[in-house]
């Protein structure tokens, strides 16, 4: 764990800005916490609570919580507990202890906006999808994460705007692409690296605008078919072998230091169309973002990772977005939400406190309905507490995740052994 970081004097004013205290471990690490929370990479058949069906969900069968299915938990009438605030206890106590008995969907879905998508999660406004994860916008896309825009493409990794491409991982405008790397603007090619603008391509590395290329040599159309027949795999191990032959063929070339294109002031890779962006990845279209990952159409943000479109003043979020704004500390929100801190799965809302699973409410704490006055009150006296418990500013402890660490997305990126988790203060056995 990182000990020592830079908090920057632009980094200070924004925590004042939002009235919290400064961060306490880096921004590497508090990405890190965050990612616990979310579960890409495992899903299990359960069964539902409500009704008992089998089920599949991010959530195994032992999870401590409820958990129903995507279209119950959206439509079905049912009763969601709520606390009373004890100013006895710890926040996060209290927090985990409602989470443990409210509803959760299966698997992140916006249900209204989604088509026979069954098998997808952290999904939106998709049709004809299958198993594909951080995902907005697609259609008849199968095993793929972060991708959006795209139709008809398989087994790609942070791809927009594609269609017709299969293995193709940052990759951006294309169509009928195979097997290809930070691309853009290419089409009916194959094996790829560094292409922008190109079209019946193969085993190309670093072509601007280029036709009829093999290994970056050009030929004539009657040649190129000639030898693209000749040299295009016939089975998977012929596939393997022209993927290490382009790999090969790539250290001969120099890579770029980022990748990037129309950014002002900005710092990351894979960085586009952003303005004062600091040390955001994968990203497009920030406007005064800092420590952001995953995440599109973002203003005035710190520390948000997936998913963006049209989010602004968030900080220390996992999953916000679709008109998100002033959200601070929490997990799976979106959808027309405002003025939340430490929430979990609401949606459609504004003014929540410590809530889980709720829509369209407002003026809520721990789950309980209460007057505008009332909560105006209450809220800055729960504030002080946790300030002095030193809870307040901090994102959810790791440790009530409700995924084990090797399910869960942080270990995708930062990939621990079972003697480093124990030294997190982790468990092998559920942590809620």
């Amino acid at each position: 764990m990182q000990k020592n970081f830079v908090i920057r004097p632009e980094d200070i004013e924004y925590y004042k800005k939002q009235g919290v205290p400064l961060p306490t471990i880096s921004p590497t690490e508090r990405e890190r916490r965050r990612l616990a929370f979310r579960n890409d990479p495992s899903l299990w058949y359960r069964k539902c609570d409500l009704s008992g069906e089998k089920i599949l969900s991010q959530y195994p069968a032992d999870a401590k919580f409820p958990v129903y299915k995507v279209d119950y938990w959206w439509e079905k009438d049912y009763e969601i507990p709520c606390a009373d605030y004890d100013f006895e206890r710890s926040f996060f106590e209290q927090f985990f202890e409602l989470k443990n008995k409210v509803p959760h969907m299966s698997l992140v879905v916006d249900y209204a906006s989604v088509v026979n998508c069954d098998y997808c999660h952290q999904l939106g406004y998709s049709k004809n999808c299958y198993l594909i994860s951080r995902a907005m916008r697609n259609e008849s896309c199968f095993y793929s994460f972060y991708i959006d825009d795209s139709l008809m493409s398989f087994d790609c990794l942070v791809v927009r705007y594609c269609e017709l491409c299969y293995e193709c991982i940052d990759c951006r405008n294309c169509y009928n692409l195979n097997f290809s790397q930070n691309c853009r603007n290419c089409h009916d090619s194959a094996f790829l690296f560094d292409c922008i603008g190109c079209s019946d391509c193969f085993c190309c590395v670093n072509l601007r605008r280029k036709k009829y290329c093999i290994f970056n040599k050009e030929y004539t159309k009657e040649e190129y078919k000639r030898e693209l027949a000749r040299l295009w795999p016939k089975s998977h191990e012929d596939e393997e072998k022209l993927s290490k032959k382009l790999a090969e063929f790539r250290k001969k070339f120099p890579h770029q230091a980022v990748y990037g294109h129309q950014n002002e002031n900005s710092v990351g890779n894979h960085l586009y169309n952003s303005k004062n962006a600091f040390y955001c990845f994968d990203a497009y279209e920030l406007w005064d973002c800092a420590y952001c990952s995953m995440l599109h159409m973002a203003k005035d943000c710190y520390d948000v990772t997936i998913f963006g479109d049209n989010v602004e003043l968030c900080l220390e979020c996992v999953t916000a977005g679709t008109h998100s704004y002033n959200l601070k500390f929490c997990i799976d929100c979106h959808v027309d939400v405002s003025y939340f801190e430490y929430c979990d799965l609401c949606y459609s809302s504004k003014y929540l406190f410590g809530c889980i699973g709720l829509r369209n409410k407002s003026y809520c704490i721990l789950n309980k309905q209460y007057s505008k006055e009332e909560y105006e009150d209450l809220v800055p006296r729960i504030k002080a507490h946790m300030r002095q418990t030193g809870e307040y500013g901090e994102f959810f402890p790791m440790k009530y995740s409700p995924f084990l660490y090797k399910q869960s997305t942080a270990n995708l990126f930062w990939p621990l052994s079972d003697s480093e988790i124990e030294k997190l203060g982790l468990t092998n056995t559920s942590h809620v």
